[in-house]
């Protein structure tokens, strides 16, 4: 049984795949992911921008947060105030 196909060339069948690119294909997967991720954080951060309510209730609980995991930064920020308030005190006398 001889080969009815001569293989010695090198050639590629033609597919869809295998199309030059011109520089205007545009992978949409990409950019749909980038513009998922630049409009959901400005839905995050917008809002802490704009509403003065939102913000604080924010950074109060933010702190109450990283109070709890990182005690120690409780007394770093109480000594930080509690130095200031003395200083003060001591440059009105």
């Amino acid at each position: 049984m001889p080969l009815k196909e001569n293989c010695s060339v090198n050639v590629l069948p033609p597919s869809e795949d295998n199309h030059l690119d011109d520089g205007t294909h545009i992978d949409w997967n990409f950019l749909s992911i980038e513009l998922g991720f630049v409009f959901g954080l400005g839905i995050v951060i917008l809002p802490l921008m704009l509403c003065k309510r939102w913000r604080v209730w924010y950074c109060k609980h933010t702190d109450g947060l990283l109070s709890r995991f990182f005690p120690i930064l409780i007394l770093n920020q109480r000594s930080r105030t509690r130095g200031t308030k003395t200083q003060l005190r001591n440059k009105q006398r």
